[in-house]
């Protein structure tokens, strides 16, 4: 059983470290049945943060997720996943410069590393930027052909706002409630993160930051705009 407990099913899709066990946790306070909730093997593809785009070259963080499967329809996605015909998703990605500074924690925390010069020298900062491209620009390509299956939601929106994109979900999948839900008021821990009020360690170098700031196959700041 990979799924959680819930009325209405929704599966989610996202890369390590964009926020996903958060996004699970508010859709289960919204009594949602998060299909993939519970992890399977890295390359499976009803894993969350599953590769989907063509170019395999392009995966740095960690091989277990290597495959050789992809998808050009959200109809391709759930028949090869063996969701049902129908099953929508829920794709939540971090700022890029946000979202570097929580995979290199993660990759010094699991000994990918030692320490922000290895992370530059070895050439991880823009190879790891250049996947999160390969990830989310193969999502938006779904997204914009299949809007009614597909919703690109924003990290930093979640956590500050988290009972406004939940009713944003609400509208993506039709569901109507006749009371608001606060999802925030019971999630103070999150699975694999320390708890939200933590202090973090963030990059420092202009060679780590101008890698965020790469330009890529995923045009976060026009996905934003077309909300």
């Amino acid at each position: 059983m990979l799924m959680s407990k819930g009325l209405n099913p929704i599966v989610l899709q996202g890369i390590q470290r964009s926020g996903t066990n958060f996004l699970s946790e508010v859709l289960m306070a919204g009594n949602y049945r998060v299909l993939n909730q519970v992890d399977p093997p890295r390359d499976d593809p009803r894993h969350k943060h599953f590769r989907w785009f063509a170019d395999k070259d392009l995966i740095a963080m960690d091989y277990r997720y290597c495959n050789s499967v992809t998808a050009t329809t959200i109809g391709e996605v759930n028949a090869t996943a063996g969701w049902p015909e129908g099953t929508r998703h829920l794709v939540l990605f971090r700022d890029p410069e946000d979202w570097l500074h929580a995979i290199f924690r993660w990759g010094v925390d699991n000994e990918w590393f030692a320490s922000e010069a290895e992370f530059i020298e070895t050439g991880k900062h823009r190879a790891f930027m250049a996947e999160w491209h390969a990830f989310y620009g193969h999502w938006h390509r779904l997204a914009a052909a299949d809007p009614d299956h597909v919703l690109i939601l924003r990290y930093q929106d979640l956590k500050t706002e988290p009972a406004e994109v939940l009713a944003r979900v609400d509208r993506f999948a039709g569901v109507a409630r006749q009371t608001p839900i606060d999802p925030a008021v019971s999630i103070r821990k999150v699975r694999h993160s320390k708890p939200l009020d933590a202090p973090r360690q963030n990059l420092t170098s202009a060679q780590s930051l101008e890698a965020a700031a790469m330009e890529g196959a995923f045009d976060w700041r026009r996905c934003l705009s077309a909300r």
